[in-house]
């Protein structure tokens, strides 16, 4: 399957821009990503209606 091989390789192309230049804006505005990653993981872990499975297997 060459199509979907080569829009798999387009689109974690494109997910390395979109990640690329989310980097630079927490760059520019000083903002530490590791830091906020694991704050809204402790808030999504704690929240009622969860959207996102975190439970340790």
């Amino acid at each position: 399957m060459k199509a979907e091989e080569n829009a798999k390789e387009d689109l974690g192309k494109e997910f390395v821009d979109c990640l690329a230049y989310i980097i630079k804006f927490a760059n520019y505005f000083d903002i530490d990503l590791e830091e906020s990653f694991y704050k809204k993981m402790d808030e999504v872990k704690n929240r009622k209606n969860r959207d996102v499975s975190l439970s340790k297997k």
